[in-house]
Order: C-alpha cells, then structure tokens, then sequence
C-alpha cells in the first residue's frame, strides 16, 4: 500500500483533549539474527515477606546478534579518525547532572520488568529539563514526569489488524499477552522506536504506573510493620489504544553511541575511555545516558554470590558496581554523572568471613559513572520503601536510589540519549503528522555496507493538503553523512526517482540514531490530496567512505521453537549440572541438620549427610529438581515475544550493485522482507519519515508542481528580459534584434518581481501562486506584443517594412506610449502593481497569523 499519513496530537489543546477525555472513562531470530530482549530482573525491596513478584532469576538469555559477536552495528568503523578525536573540550574530573537541578525523581518499577522504560523515561526527563532551561522555556511541570507505562504497553502491542496505515498488526507481539507484555524487558533504542512513531512521551499522570484500580500489594519491614509496597500485578495495567499516538513534545534526536564494554571486555582500555569521553559529553550538554549492563541483585540485607556489587562496604560507604566477566546484558539505567576519582578500592564485596576482596572483582582503574536506578528509594511510597536501596547521599540513613559502575565494567552497552524540540510546546500547530512504514521496536538493526553507493527510499501518497516541513532518517556509523532527495513522483511512477526533485539536504550526523532536519522555507513544499512523493535517503561514513542502510529485525512467531531448541541443545547440560550440585548441596545440609536435632554429634552428622545424598533416594529428588529448574532456565532464556514485520509492495526501495556487480539498480525493498521472512526473520520498512503540518481550511498552500511551475516561467521572463534592448524609437538597435520601451521593460520586470516574490513567500498560498502566474502570463503576453525590430541600419526612420500597424503603433516609443495613454501597457503595469501588492499583503497576514512575524 501507499503510505499513509497520520495525525499525530502533541499533547497541547487538541491533544491533550483528546488524552484528558480517554482518561476520564476509563483509566484509573531467527536465533542467529536477532539478540534476545534481555530479561531483566525484577527490583526487591529488603523484607522476606515482599509479597508478589520476588521469583529469582539465577541465570539471564544469552545475546546472540546480527552483527557478529562483539561487534556493534553503532560502533565505530574500523581505526576511524572520528574514534580517535578525543573532546575538543575540557572534561572535568567530576560532574552531576543532580546539582544542575535536572534530574527528576528515583522511582520504583516493581511489580514488572520494564526497567528499560525507566531508563528510557529519565533520561528523556533530564533532556527535556535541560534544553527547556537552556532556550529559557517555561515548560510544565507534567511535562517533566513521563509515563513509563505507556511505553512498556505500546512497545509491545503490535498496531491493530484493521489499523488505517496499511501496517496493521505491525510491531513487537508479547506470547503471553495481557499485562505479561510489562515482563519482556527491553532497551533504550525502543525508546527511539516509538517516540519517533509519534508514541510518547506522555505525562505520568495521563498513565500512570498503576493498575487500573490501584490495588496496592503491602509488605512488613524488619519490624514486621506493615507498610505500601507497590502496585499489584493482578490489576488491568492495560493501555487504550487511543493513547497510542499522543505526544506532549517533539521528538528531535537521539544519539546511540559506542557501547564502552565492547572495549573494556578486550581490555582496549583506550577504546573505552575514548567512548567514555563521548558519554561525558552528552552528560555535559543536559542529556542523561541511559545504557544496560549485568546487574548484581544485592541489596541492604541480601548480597549475592557474584560479588559484583558492594552494597557500601568500604571506606566510602557507597554502593560500587563492576562486572569483570563477559554476561549477558539483564538490566537498563541511566548514567547522570560521573567521577573519575572515584578509587577502584570501592568495588567488589569483601568476604564476610576475612573481609578480604577478591582483586579479579575489583576494576584496572579510578572512575565511575553516577547511577540512577529504577528499584526505588526511601522516600515512601509509590517510589521507595523503608529503608530504599541504593547511595545514602543525602545522609538520612536510607538509601536513595543510585549507585557507582566503573567506567570498565564489561557489561555497559547501548548507551543511548534523547534530545527534545521543547519549544513545540509553544507551537500554534495542533496536529503533524508522520508519513511513515517503520512501527516494529526491535532490539536488532540489521545494518549493510558497501564501498558503492547504496541509497534508501520510502515512497509516499498525501491524504490531504499538507506542507511537509521536516525530513527524518536513522543511522548506524558515527560520523554520517545524510543526503536527503524529495521527488515529486510522476503518474503512473514505479521507482522512487521518477518525477520531479523538489529538494535536497545534505547533513552529518556525529553519532548513529535517529535525526530530523527541518526544511528552510524554499525547501518546504505543500501537497495536495493523492499527490505521491519520496523521500531517497544515503548514508555516507566519512570515516572510511562506506555507505550503508538499516532497517529494523527481530525473530519471527515461528523461529522461537527453533531458538528454544538451540538453546536448550547449548545451555540444558551446564545448567541441569549446576542445579544439580545446588540441590544435592540443599540435601546434604538438610540430611546434616535432621541428624543434629536426632542427637548425633557434629561428626557423625556430616557422615549420615554424606552417606544420604549417595542413596538413590537423595539422587533421584535432586536430578528431578535440577531438571525442572534447568527447564524453566531455558524457558526464560526464550523471548516472551516475537516481531510482526508488515512491508508492502511500492513502499520502501534500496538502490544498490546487483547480485552481479555490474549494474546499480532500485529493488523493491518487500522482495527482501519475504527472503527475510522465508528465514525465520521478520523485517521492517526503511527508517525513513516525512513530517506534514495541516493546512489551514480556506488557505490552502499551493502545490510544489505549481511552484515549480511559476519558478520556470519566471526563469523564462527573466532570460527573455535580459535579451530585450530598451531604446527611446530603436533608431540605435541593430536591425533584427528586438526592443522595448523603458516603461514597457520596467513594467514586465516589475510583473516578474511580483512573481518572485509570490514564489519566495515562507508559505505560499495557492491563490497567489495561481494570481501571480496569470498575471505574469498576461504581462508578458503584453511585453511580446510591444517588442519591435531595431531600426539601425537599416536606411531611415521608418522606410523598413511594418507588416503589422500594430506593431508600429506599440513601436512610438515612451513619449506616444504615456501621451496616447495606450492601455494595453498601462493596464498591465497598474495589474502587476495591484497584484505583487495583494500577493505581498496575504502573505504578511499568512506570516501574522501564523506567528511567524
């Protein structure tokens, strides 16, 4: 199908109409082509009687990827000059988005897995308060609190079947449904993924992070006093549909970096500081880092084996991350600070026993990043508990939500920020809308590179007049550059070159991500209804000189048994083994402690114990509880989720080498989604969107095949203008070459400078394109019939040959022209006066109006 366009509400006036009143009724790879959505773990508060949601997960999903492993689609090409450009500016030694008084409040995710969308949410919460500050916008508290709910729902609820867009069905479908959707986990590019779809942000407050009813689970604390835990999971945490496409504020940007453990895991140390250098930057700019990593589960009366967190057992009594091993990647973040002094002393859990730290827990270096979590603090409910978690930084004795990771731990990837236009909140414009195919949020880019040019399409059909002011594309490499080509496509167009090129931007783009470029007022074009155009995206890394395309992937319905498998054929036999040794270890100490209460002494118990777990009873429950244990491990390694890619024919188009590598040619881009599909893959349309601004009824802009029109014919008038001599009688004109009065030349000049200034209006309206063009149609009609033939030369005043007595008369020269009142002349120049000045006026008041002057 054609692309559609969609209204999207930015949550002002119409919108937030629109979500105020939904409200009020009802809301309180395949396995070698795409990594497995981390599963993250849920947050714990410190009680043994916490209620639902406290199930330990032992063992996380394995990442497997497009890319081969270790290697990272955002990352940096191989030896690039941008990788070794450290920051023309001086880094300090430590900083703290928190003194800036732009980081907003911990909150407490429990009862689900949706960390990624905590992630997501406060780091857009800094941006926003950041660049609000910096313009000095006034922007509404609600603005600053974004809902988390909302994306964890809609991330994972595919757009519906019968959906207007041509891609209903489309997007990330949970297996489970219902409110398990909240339990698939995610990263921060879903963040990129749905804000730029026009999904979110919205405020807290239109979703909150609650069941519909607001069923509260409550736990005791050490006390056994009872206190609020946190919502329940039984509720209806559902979302309605109609949310789906609110949007408070713009989206601009995002920027995903370098992942720096892919750095440290190799002990390239340089590499990672360099991307570390990259992260402090956005930091100093207002723009919180939200990345995963492997996630040590201790808290204050719970520490874990792995010894991978300190919970504040050292001299700075603060809690210290670092992950030495290479895991799999289980919980998301957001980075706020940072602190290169902050000594390496800190990390790793001491023995209880000698107090001693393991030097292999312990980082190379000094330095760590200041860490917001999402398991709560102590501020009470709903966004902590007793005693909360995390750094006492503000010296009360509980804990108040963040934490050190080292710079070097070797789990930190996808760090990903999020840049906002804060003054569409200011915007007069009720409604944009996006044109688009890409509504699949995916954990996987599948990115392709060559040497030749390789160039994206996405072709689309407008639903109404609408100026199309801003362009958007997604990258992979660092150091991009993007060439935008719109066309305005022929009748009939099968390729999306076909047709009229109506602009062109070339931009670079310093990090991969998203990016929008906004179209000067020449660029900017307005369509009709049913009008078709395309948007040619290339992508060229000036690091190496490739070029590259990407577009969304994930595994299919169908491909998760077979992951299942693999997984269980790679992992069922490590995992059955240490389940094992777990519960015979369980036995043994049960087996020990029977024979201490029956009486035996400490020696002969340990012998009952030994003896015991050799016995075929002892064998035979500990095999069958490792069994069911390494099962359900394998179960929790398969996604709860499967992609639904919906690409049809006529939409997207890659031009590229064919199979031969002789010639370069356009190939519809669904011939490559059902290969894909035909692998287990699903894949999704290019990442390329077209932004549209409704035009307003009854000043309707004018097309960009009208203006293109005018712009020739006033290309024409000017060339035939400038091959036109004034003379006073043509008596000094060479025979054959045409002439024309002052007034008749100054005339036609001015008609062609009312038709410039029509064109060049910052929104031209279509009845003065359309008034402009006739009149500059019947100046020059009027400029034609007044040229004569030159007169030099040819042996007298007047003796050459007038065939036409009308020629001759419009011949006079100035004095007859003004003393004989011809009209002809004088008409136009007083119609081209009237008119440049009426097209002048409309656009004033079209500039008033719009707030624009």
């Amino acid at each position: 199908m054609q692309g559609e366009k969609r209204p999207r509400s930015l949550g002002r006036r119409m919108g937030r109409v629109l979500v105020s009143a939904a409200l009020a009724v009802g809301l309180a790879g395949a396995p070698s082509a795409a990594p497995a959505a981390f599963a993250e773990e849920r947050a714990s508060a410190p009680s043994s009687t916490m209620g639902e949601g406290q199930a330990d997960r032992l063992l996380s999903a394995p990442q497997a990827g497009f890319a081969a492993a270790g290697e990272d689609v955002f990352d940096w090409a191989t030896d690039a000059p941008s990788a070794n450009v450290r920051s023309t500016d001086v880094l300090p030694a430590a900083f703290d988005l928190r003194d800036e008084g732009v980081v907003t409040p911990v909150k407490f995710q429990n009862p689900w897995n949706s960390c990624w969308s905590f992630g997501v949410a406060s780091a857009s919460e800094a941006s926003i308060v950041s660049e609000a500050a910096r313009q000095g916008i006034d922007v509404p508290d609600e603005f600053t609190d974004v809902s988390e709910r909302h994306l964890a729902w809609f991330a994972y609820t595919p757009l519906p079947a019968d959906d207007d867009s041509g891609q209903g069905g489309e997007g990330m479908v949970s297996v489970e449904g219902g409110n398990a959707r909240l339990d698939s986990g995610g990263m921060p590019v879903h963040g990129t993924s749905l804000f730029s779809s026009g999904i979110g942000p919205v405020p807290e407050f239109e979703v909150p992070y609650r069941g519909k009813e607001g069923t509260i689970v409550t736990g005791t604390d050490a006390q056994g006093n009872p206190y609020d835990f946190y919502y329940s999971r039984d509720d209806d945490w559902s979302v309605d549909e109609v949310l789906r496409f609110q949007q408070m504020i713009e989206f601009e940007e995002s920027a995903q970096l370098p992942s720096p453990g892919d750095y440290s895991v190799t002990e390239d140390y340089e590499g990672a500081e360099r991307v570390n250098d990259a992260i402090k930057q956005q930091l100093l700019e207002g723009r919180a880092v939200a990345i995963t990593f492997y996630a040590d589960q201790s808290r204050p009366n719970r520490i874990t084996e792995t010894g991978y967190m300190n919970p504040g057992n050292n001299e700075s009594k603060t809690w210290a991350h670092y992950t030495p091993d290479e895991l799999p990647i289980s919980h998301a973040v957001t980075i706020v600070g940072w602190d290169d002094a902050y000594s390496k002393e800190n990390f790793g859990n001491p023995d209880p026993v000698t107090g001693e730290v393991d030097p292999a827990k312990q980082p190379p270096m000094d330095g760590a990043w200041i860490v917001k979590n999402s398991w709560g603090s102590d501020d009470g409910f709903p966004n902590g508990y007793p005693g909360g978690w995390g750094n006492d930084d503000d010296g009360d004795g509980g804990g108040d939500g963040y934490f050190y990771l080292s710079y070097w731990d070797n789990t930190i990837t996808k760090p990903e920020t999020f840049d906002f236009a804060v003054e569409s909140v200011q915007s007069e414009d009720e409604r944009y809308f996006v044109h688009q195919y890409d509504y699949m949020p995916s954990p996987s880019v599948a990115a392709s590179s060559s040497s030749s040019r390789i160039s994206m399409a996405n072709v689309f059909t407008a639903s109404g007049a609408e100026t199309i002011r801003k362009l958007a594309c997604e990258t992979t490499r660092p150091n991009t550059q993007a060439t935008f080509e719109v066309y305005l496509l022929d009748e009939g167009a099968t390729l999306p070159d076909e047709g009229l090129k109506l602009a062109e931007v070339e931009e670079t783009f310093e990090w991969g991500g998203f990016h929008t470029v906004e179209l000067t007022d020449e660029q900017s074009f307005t369509l009709d209804e049913g009008e078709r155009f395309s948007v040619v995206v290339t992508q060229k890394c000036l690091d190496d000189g490739s070029y590259h395309a990407s577009y969304d992937s994930g595994w299919s319905e169908a491909s998760l048994e077979v992951l299942e498998q693999q997984y269980r054929e790679q992992y069922y036999d490590e995992r059955y083994q240490t389940y094992l040794e777990a519960a015979t270890d369980a036995l043994w100490v049960q087996a020990r402690d029977e024979a201490f209460q029956a009486g035996k002494t400490e020696a002969e118990a340990i012998d009952a114990a030994n003896a015991y777990v050799e016995t075929e009873e002892a064998r035979a429950s500990a095999a069958e509880t490792a069994a069911s244990k390494a099962e359900a491990a394998i179960r929790d390694m398969v996604p709860t989720f499967y992609c639904e890619g919906v690409v049809n024919e006529g939409e997207s188009f890659i031009y590229e080498l064919d199979e031969e590598g002789e010639f370069f040619a356009w190939t519809d881009f669904y011939e490559t989604s059902k290969a894909q599909e035909a692998q287990g893959v699903e894949v999704d349309n290019l990442p390329i969107k077209a932004y549209g601004y409704e035009v307003e009824e009854g000043d309707e802009y004018a097309s960009a095949e009208a203006l293109k029109q005018l712009e020739d014919a006033v290309k024409d008038a000017r060339n035939d203008l400038a091959q036109t001599v004034v003379s006073a009688d043509g008596t000094d004109v060479a025979k054959g070459a045409p002439w024309v009065t002052r007034a008749v030349h100054d005339a036609f000049e001015a008609a062609i400078a009312a038709a410039e200034a029509a064109v060049g209006a910052e929104r031209p309206l279509a009845g003065d394109i359309e008034r402009a063009a006739a009149d500059l149609a019947a100046a020059r009609e009027a400029f034609d019939a007044a040229k004569a033939d030159g007169l030099k030369g040819g042996g007298g005043s007047g003796s050459d040959t007038r065939k036409d007595p009308d020629t001759d008369a419009g011949a006079k020269g100035d004095g007859a022209l003004a003393r004989t009142g011809d009209d002809a002349p004088l008409g136009t120049v007083a119609a081209v006066g009237a008119v440049g000045g009426l097209s002048v006026l409309a656009v004033a008041v079209r500039r008033c109006r719009a707030g624009e002057k």
